[in-house]
């Protein structure tokens, strides 16, 4: 049996994207202000130089964790399965098991950086995805959307 493309759905980017650009952003100005602080003419003692360290360690795991969930959010259909991926987090959902799909809010996990999402009701539970193209995506699912 020949292999199946799977077929990959980025998500949008809009008001969740904005806020971690701006996040990102203030994390830079005080990385920046740290090390601004730290070359400075003044003489830094060594708990300066600790605090600048952490200072510019936390900065780089906030700016790659933030880097990875801009990048790697996107939504994978194969072999029967949705797979939500956004940075660490994963799920995967039997395409079999999805009962509706709606442009409701629900209360679930939100997998996306879009503000326009849409919802997917599966086994009494639900889920938030905001992708680019949703006609696509919910023609790909195998689903009906639900006004």
């Amino acid at each position: 049996m020949p292999e199946q493309t799977p077929a990959v759905f980025r998500s949008a980017f809009g008001l969740y994207g904005n806020y971690l650009l701006l996040t990102l952003a203030f994390c830079t100005l005080m990385w920046a202000t740290t090390l601004w602080r730290h070359w400075s003419p003044w003489e830094p003692t060594s708990l300066w130089d600790w605090w600048s360290a952490l200072m510019s360690a936390g900065w780089l795991v906030i700016v790659g964790l933030f880097l990875w969930v801009a990048l790697d959010t996107r939504y994978v259909i194969r072999d029967g399965l949705l797979q939500l991926r956004m940075g660490p987090r994963r799920k995967r959902l039997p395409l079999d098991a999805i009962t509706a799909v709606r442009s409701v809010y629900c209360r679930g996990h939100a997998y996306g950086l879009g503000s326009d999402f849409i919802t997917i009701e599966y086994a009494d539970r639900c889920v938030q995805v905001s992708p680019r193209d949703r006609a696509a995506f919910i023609a790909a699912i195998g689903v009906e959307a639900v006004p």
